[in-house]
């Protein structure tokens, strides 16, 4: 009887094995996911400005529609874009977020919120509503400064 030469289910199951444990180890190396994580966490941001802003605008309108005894100033309506009183100080950021830019004088200048260490290219920003009745601009883009 002539004998086979091959590997047999056990070896092949090892060098399977090996090579898994090698792919697992070296995958992340080649593969950057921090523009990913990044984009991510800045829509995640932009919908919390967006919750904050809209949070606060209920409390405006049951106020009568005055900023009367609330700790946010209001422009139309929403925050205003003030450093001090407007929509930063409605957004929790935690240590994780922080302004980018901001006028702390005006009630109609954007807000932009970015990374508090390792600021990328991008920026949540607000534009503080137009008119009254209408809605804030939250959008996630390039960063002016």
């Amino acid at each position: 009887m002539k004998r086979q030469g091959g590997f047999t289910l056990i070896e092949m199951i090892v060098v399977i094995v090996i090579l898994g444990i090698l792919a697992v180890t070296a995958a992340p190396k080649f593969i950057d996911m921090t523009d990913n994580a990044k984009s991510g966490a800045l829509a995640g941001l932009k919908g919390a400005v967006a919750s904050a802003a809209n949070i606060s605008h209920a409390q405006y309108q049951m106020n009568g529609g005055s900023g009367t005894g609330l700790t946010t100033t209001f422009h139309n309506g929403y925050p205003d874009g003030k450093t001090a009183t407007g929509i930063e100080t409605t957004v929790e950021l935690g240590t994780d977020w922080g302004v980018v830019s901001a006028n702390s004088t005006d009630a109609n200048s954007i807000v932009e919120f970015n990374f508090a260490t390792n600021p990328g290219s991008e920026c949540v920003v607000y534009t503080p509503a137009a008119s009254e009745g209408a809605f804030p601009k939250i959008e996630v883009k390039a960063c002016s400064s």
